[in-house]
Protein backbone atom coordinates (compact mmCIF):
# COMPACT_ATOMS: atom_id res chain seq x y z
CA UNK A 1 0.00 0.00 0.00
CA UNK A 2 1.19 3.01 -0.92
CA UNK A 3 1.85 5.80 1.80
CA UNK A 4 -0.21 8.94 2.05
CA UNK A 5 1.85 12.14 0.85
CA UNK A 6 2.11 14.57 4.12
CA UNK A 7 -0.20 17.70 3.63
CA UNK A 8 1.74 20.94 3.39
CA UNK A 9 1.65 22.37 6.84
CA UNK A 10 -1.18 24.84 7.08
CA UNK A 11 0.96 26.89 9.50
CA UNK A 12 3.26 27.73 6.48
CA UNK A 13 0.29 28.86 4.55
CA UNK A 14 -0.50 31.33 7.27
CA UNK A 15 2.56 32.78 7.65
CA UNK A 16 2.46 33.47 3.95
CA UNK A 17 -0.27 34.99 4.00
CA UNK A 18 0.84 37.44 7.45
CA UNK A 19 4.16 38.44 5.39
CA UNK A 20 1.49 39.44 2.55
CA UNK A 21 -0.52 41.72 5.01
CA UNK A 22 2.29 43.29 6.39
CA UNK A 23 3.84 44.41 3.27
CA UNK A 24 0.80 45.31 1.95
CA UNK A 25 -0.97 46.87 5.30
CA UNK A 26 2.70 48.55 5.41
CA UNK A 27 2.30 50.59 2.00
CA UNK A 28 -0.93 51.81 2.51
CA UNK A 29 0.21 52.63 5.96
CA UNK A 30 3.30 54.57 4.59
CA UNK A 31 1.12 55.92 1.90
CA UNK A 32 -1.25 57.69 4.02
CA UNK A 33 1.17 59.30 6.25
CA UNK A 34 3.07 61.04 3.42
CA UNK A 35 0.06 62.34 1.84
CA UNK A 36 -0.81 63.49 5.60
CA UNK A 37 2.40 64.91 5.79
CA UNK A 38 2.58 62.60 9.19
CA UNK A 39 1.36 65.02 11.79
CA UNK A 40 -2.20 65.13 10.06
CA UNK A 41 -2.08 61.39 9.43
CA UNK A 42 -0.34 59.27 11.75
CA UNK A 43 -1.97 57.74 14.55
CA UNK A 44 -4.93 57.45 12.21
CA UNK A 45 -2.78 55.30 10.02
CA UNK A 46 -1.11 53.66 12.61
CA UNK A 47 -4.80 52.93 14.91
CA UNK A 48 -6.18 51.71 10.97
CA UNK A 49 -2.85 49.39 10.84
CA UNK A 50 -2.53 47.93 14.69
CA UNK A 51 -6.98 47.20 13.76
CA UNK A 52 -6.18 45.46 10.79
CA UNK A 53 -3.56 43.79 11.52
CA UNK A 54 -5.66 42.20 14.85
CA UNK A 55 -8.22 41.36 13.05
CA UNK A 56 -8.10 40.76 9.52
CA UNK A 57 -8.88 37.73 7.99
CA UNK A 58 -7.35 36.15 4.62
CA UNK A 59 -8.16 39.45 2.18
CA UNK A 60 -7.55 40.08 -0.98
CA UNK A 61 -5.66 43.57 -2.01
CA UNK A 62 -9.06 45.81 -2.44
CA UNK A 63 -10.76 44.01 0.67
CA UNK A 64 -7.67 45.52 2.59
CA UNK A 65 -8.04 48.23 0.85
CA UNK A 66 -11.12 49.07 2.01
CA UNK A 67 -11.53 47.74 5.77
CA UNK A 68 -8.31 49.78 6.31
CA UNK A 69 -9.67 53.19 4.99
CA UNK A 70 -13.39 52.29 6.60
CA UNK A 71 -11.48 51.79 10.01
CA UNK A 72 -9.54 55.46 9.40
CA UNK A 73 -12.68 57.48 8.47
CA UNK A 74 -14.14 55.93 11.90
CA UNK A 75 -11.53 56.85 14.15
CA UNK A 76 -10.08 59.43 12.35
CA UNK A 77 -11.26 62.44 14.77
CA UNK A 78 -10.45 60.76 18.09
CA UNK A 79 -6.92 59.66 16.86
CA UNK A 80 -5.87 62.71 15.29
CA UNK A 81 -7.03 65.21 18.70
CA UNK A 82 -4.88 62.38 20.78
CA UNK A 83 -2.05 62.79 18.57
CA UNK A 84 -1.73 66.11 19.11
CA UNK A 85 -1.56 65.72 22.57
CA UNK A 86 1.34 63.49 22.71
CA UNK A 87 2.95 65.59 19.64
CA UNK A 88 3.45 68.64 22.22
CA UNK A 89 4.67 66.39 24.83
CA UNK A 90 7.22 64.73 22.17
CA UNK A 91 8.52 68.34 21.22
CA UNK A 92 8.67 69.48 25.21
CA UNK A 93 10.67 66.64 25.79
CA UNK A 94 12.74 66.79 23.33
CA UNK A 95 13.29 70.38 23.93
CA UNK A 96 14.06 70.20 27.40
CA UNK A 97 16.53 67.19 26.92
CA UNK A 98 18.42 69.74 24.11
CA UNK A 99 18.64 72.22 26.33
CA UNK A 100 19.95 70.71 29.18
CA UNK A 101 22.26 69.03 26.89
CA UNK A 102 23.75 72.32 25.79
CA UNK A 103 24.30 73.09 29.57
CA UNK A 104 26.57 70.04 29.97
CA UNK A 105 28.42 71.13 27.31
CA UNK A 106 29.22 74.54 29.12
CA UNK A 107 29.45 73.44 32.64
CA UNK A 108 30.83 70.45 34.49
CA UNK A 109 27.45 70.63 37.46
CA UNK A 110 26.39 67.22 37.98
CA UNK A 111 22.92 68.99 37.83
CA UNK A 112 22.99 69.55 34.62
CA UNK A 113 23.93 65.76 33.85
CA UNK A 114 21.38 64.69 36.18
CA UNK A 115 18.99 67.09 34.25
CA UNK A 116 19.65 65.83 31.06
CA UNK A 117 19.45 61.96 31.81
CA UNK A 118 16.57 62.69 33.81
CA UNK A 119 14.72 63.88 30.45
CA UNK A 120 16.32 61.59 28.07
CA UNK A 121 14.13 58.91 30.59
CA UNK A 122 11.23 61.41 30.28
CA UNK A 123 11.49 62.02 26.53
CA UNK A 124 11.73 57.95 26.22
CA UNK A 125 8.35 57.17 28.34
CA UNK A 126 6.76 59.86 26.67
CA UNK A 127 7.64 57.83 23.35
CA UNK A 128 6.68 54.63 24.35
CA UNK A 129 3.29 56.47 26.05
CA UNK A 130 2.83 57.45 22.05
CA UNK A 131 3.17 54.43 20.64
CA UNK A 132 0.78 53.11 23.35
CA UNK A 133 -1.98 55.24 22.90
CA UNK A 134 -2.39 53.77 19.46
CA UNK A 135 -3.62 50.35 21.42
CA UNK A 136 -5.63 52.06 23.13
CA UNK A 137 -7.83 53.19 20.76
CA UNK A 138 -7.58 49.62 19.02
CA UNK A 139 -8.30 48.08 22.46
CA UNK A 140 -10.71 50.12 24.25
CA UNK A 141 -12.48 52.17 21.76
CA UNK A 142 -14.89 53.20 24.33
CA UNK A 143 -12.41 55.56 26.36
CA UNK A 144 -12.81 59.27 25.96
CA UNK A 145 -10.43 61.57 25.40
CA UNK A 146 -8.75 61.93 28.46
CA UNK A 147 -8.45 58.60 29.07
CA UNK A 148 -7.13 57.35 26.36
CA UNK A 149 -4.02 59.94 27.51
CA UNK A 150 -4.22 58.93 31.24
CA UNK A 151 -4.51 54.87 30.19
CA UNK A 152 -1.56 55.37 27.74
CA UNK A 153 0.83 56.14 30.43
CA UNK A 154 -0.97 53.91 33.31
CA UNK A 155 -0.84 51.03 31.64
CA UNK A 156 3.13 51.33 30.79
CA UNK A 157 3.20 49.83 34.46
CA UNK A 158 0.96 46.83 33.49
CA UNK A 159 3.74 46.30 30.52
CA UNK A 160 6.98 47.73 31.91
CA UNK A 161 9.02 44.64 30.74
CA UNK A 162 7.39 44.59 27.14
CA UNK A 163 7.77 48.17 27.23
CA UNK A 164 11.18 47.89 27.18
CA UNK A 165 11.57 45.20 25.26
CA UNK A 166 9.00 47.63 22.65
CA UNK A 167 11.83 50.56 23.00
CA UNK A 168 14.87 48.67 22.20
CA UNK A 169 12.99 47.10 19.44
CA UNK A 170 12.21 50.41 18.46
CA UNK A 171 15.87 51.97 18.27
CA UNK A 172 16.67 48.46 16.39
CA UNK A 173 13.91 49.55 13.80
CA UNK A 174 15.21 52.86 13.44
CA UNK A 175 18.60 51.82 12.54
CA UNK A 176 17.49 49.06 9.78
CA UNK A 177 15.79 52.43 8.47
CA UNK A 178 18.34 54.51 8.00
CA UNK A 179 20.96 51.19 7.49
CA UNK A 180 18.26 49.91 4.63
CA UNK A 181 15.90 52.51 3.74
CA UNK A 182 13.46 50.79 1.31
CA UNK A 183 12.51 48.86 4.57
CA UNK A 184 10.02 52.21 5.90
CA UNK A 185 7.84 51.92 3.05
CA UNK A 186 7.79 47.88 2.38
CA UNK A 187 7.83 46.36 5.86
CA UNK A 188 9.41 47.94 8.57
CA UNK A 189 6.10 49.98 9.90
CA UNK A 190 4.07 46.98 9.83
CA UNK A 191 6.39 44.24 11.17
CA UNK A 192 7.42 46.57 14.66
CA UNK A 193 3.40 47.34 15.38
CA UNK A 194 3.06 43.59 14.64
CA UNK A 195 5.85 42.31 17.25
CA UNK A 196 3.86 45.39 19.20
CA UNK A 197 1.01 43.59 19.11
CA UNK A 198 1.97 40.49 19.88
CA UNK A 199 3.49 41.34 22.76
CA UNK A 200 0.82 43.18 24.24
CA UNK A 201 -2.39 41.45 23.07
CA UNK A 202 -2.74 38.98 25.79
CA UNK A 203 -2.26 41.57 29.15
CA UNK A 204 -4.31 44.17 27.41
CA UNK A 205 -6.87 41.64 26.06
CA UNK A 206 -7.35 40.69 29.74
CA UNK A 207 -8.55 44.21 30.65
CA UNK A 208 -11.18 44.69 27.87
CA UNK A 209 -14.52 45.42 29.93
CA UNK A 210 -17.14 42.05 29.30
CA UNK A 211 -19.49 44.37 27.89
CA UNK A 212 -16.80 46.23 25.69
CA UNK A 213 -15.53 45.39 22.25
CA UNK A 214 -11.69 45.99 20.73
CA UNK A 215 -11.76 48.30 17.24
CA UNK A 216 -12.61 45.78 14.57
CA UNK A 217 -12.45 46.69 10.83
CA UNK A 218 -15.40 44.41 10.08
CA UNK A 219 -17.59 46.34 12.85
CA UNK A 220 -17.06 49.66 10.94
Amino acid sequence: MMEEQPKPKKSFASFMNKVYQIIILNIITFITIVLGLGIFSLFPALVSLLAMLRNSNDETFIGMLKLYFRTLKKIYWKAFSVSLVFFVLLFLGAFSTFYFYCFTLESTHIFFALAYYLMLFVEAVFLLATINANFMIVYYPHLKFLKIIKYAFKTLLVVTLRALIIFILLIGAVYLGVLFVPALPIFLISLFMFICLKLLDKPYTKLIPKDKKTLNPYDC
